[in-house]
């Protein structure tokens, strides 16, 4: 039977052309506390001669085949965390960035004291940018907007498990952003849109692990090479559409190759007067943009 110490090392053979040591350590840590059901702090103090069950040996052998085959470790354990929840994710599902995070929490931060508020998450994914923001903004109605089935089916999940007086406030809504009569009579007026739309050029995927080309679902990653901000033109078209409040803002996050010309795009759709603001992300790229239309036209 397999103990800790040798779950380990058998960890570092299967993966270590896929990942370096210090990777590898974190991961093997991350199983270990799934399999054992215990917090970092007690498998830091755990014996390493510990012996798995035989269970425990065969789920472990079974995450190694996963990771192996380069399935992303979100995929192999069917969650990760998103702002301290526990988010589900499976294939054809994008696994959250922590650069989304950064994105949520510049709503909380400008909106933490508001009252009633309704917004409108597009492309809600896993449903990780709605969740957190309906948990931290308890006046909030929160709209998430999805086309795939199985992103929406995941996004379900996630909401059916929070606490009452969260998914009472979580609305999920199946539609397309470029037709609006699929969606726009299923919620009231938006105060604040959110989303976290595709905006990886094809050229860039050369630079990106096969662990996202070959597991994350590509639609919710790549743009069309000839109009890469084509989901940005869609997003602010919205407040044409009657769907948005005057004084509506529109927090999104972006490709940082293409933050001017996204920035173009949804301002030449907007009201003249529409304020642009850009923020950059803890690596210091310019990761999200807000959009604010004028109260008075």
């Amino acid at each position: 039977m397999l103990t800790i110490d040798r779950a380990r090392k058998l960890l570092e053979q299967s993966c270590r052309k896929l990942y370096d040591s210090s990777e590898l350590k974190a991961i093997g840590s991350i199983l270990l506390e799934e399999l054992f059901s215990c917090t970092r702090t007690a498998m830091l103090l755990m014996d390493k001669n510990t012996l798995l069950s035989a269970e425990q040996e065969e789920q472990w052998i079974r995450w190694l085949h996963k990771l192996a085959e380069k399935i992303p470790l979100q995929y192999v354990l069917g969650y990760t965390f998103f702002r301290h929840h526990r988010i589900l994710v499976a294939p054809g599902v994008l696994i959250p960035r922590p650069e989304t995070e950064e994105l949520v929490g510049w709503v909380l931060q400008e909106h933490h004291a508001s009252e009633a508020l309704n917004i409108l998450d597009v492309g809600t994914g896993s449903g990780c940018i709605a969740l957190a923001l309906a948990s931290e903004l308890p006046h909030a109605q929160v709209f998430a907007l999805e086309v795939s089935d199985k992103a929406a089916a995941v996004a379900r999940e996630n909401f059916l498990g929070c606490q009452k007086d969260i998914s009472s406030r979580l609305n999920l809504i199946t539609g397309d952003l470029f037709d609006v009569s699929s969606f726009a009579c299923k919620m009231p007026v938006i105060d604040i849109v959110v989303s976290n739309p595709p905006y990886i050029k094809p050229g860039e995927a050369v630079a990106m692990t096969p662990g996202v080309l070959d597991y994350e679902p590509h639609g919710a990653l790549f743009v069309p090479a000839e109009d890469p901000t084509v989901f940005y033109s869609g997003i602010a078209s919205l407040y044409g559409r009657g769907i948005c409040s005057r004084g509506v803002e529109i927090y999104v996050e972006i490709n940082p190759l293409l933050w001017q010309e996204t920035a173009e795009a949804m301002l030449r759709v907007l009201p003249a007067g529409t304020a642009c603001t850009e923020r950059r992300d803890l690596s210091g790229k310019v990761r999200m943009l807000k959009l604010t239309v004028p109260s008075h036209e």
